[in-house]
């Protein structure tokens, strides 16, 4: 998920028996603690299942812009430039 052009968030979905659930990735531990030869470029979702997921309408009062893109494996650091959003 991009909010204002920024990665905001980053979610693995999971349907099992008609049931979705969204598992969050920690993105400042993945970004800051791994590097890419340690985990070649594999993110693990390791936050708590949730049923629904909340974006923000308001930042400091200003409507903020929020899009999603989807793939079916995580997208390398480098990708991000190049979708025309900042990975920080």
């Amino acid at each position: 998920i991009f909010v204002d052009v920024h990665l905001w968030r980053e979610l693995k979905v999971k349907t099992e028996q008609n049931v979705t659930r969204f598992n969050d990735d920690n993105l400042e531990w993945e970004k800051r603690v791994m590097t890419c030869i340690q985990n070649k470029g594999y993110r693990e979702a390791t936050g708590e299942a949730l049923k629904t997921v909340i974006v923000p309408y308001k930042l400091i009062g200003q409507t903020c812009d929020v899009q999603d893109g989807d793939s079916e494996v995580p997208w390398y650091w480098k990708q991000f430039p190049l979708f025309g959003v900042l990975n920080h």
